[in-house]
């Protein structure tokens, strides 16, 4: 799995879940799933795809322990997601950490 550690500062300007949300959508990504991990209590964890074809871009937000990452896991690869996955990191870390 190659996994994506998001930044974020000790004080939010905005919540990171409604920021992963906001920038998937500012993306074109569209949500297939959204659940928990049993590996991270607590923890808000999506799936992303992009049009009908192949690929998922995951995304995990764990409040208790104020982490939040991009991932994608081996069989769902796809070549949008490496850009989309910097892409998304930016906006998520700068709607985070700046408002």
């Amino acid at each position: 799995m190659n996994l994506h550690e998001l930044q974020l500062e000790l004080v939010w300007q905005v919540d990171p879940r409604m920021a992963i949300e906001e920038a998937a959508q500012s993306l074109g990504l569209v949500v297939t799933q959204v659940a928990t991990l049993a590996k991270y209590p607590g923890c808000i964890h999506w799936h992303f795809k992009r049009g009908s074809g192949r690929g998922t871009l995951e995304a995990t937000y764990w409040p208790d322990q104020k982490r939040a990452w991009l991932s994608c896991r081996s069989g769902r690869e796809a070549d949008w997601i490496a850009p989309t996955i910097q892409r998304m990191k930016g906006i998520v870390e700068k709607r985070v950490n700046s408002g």
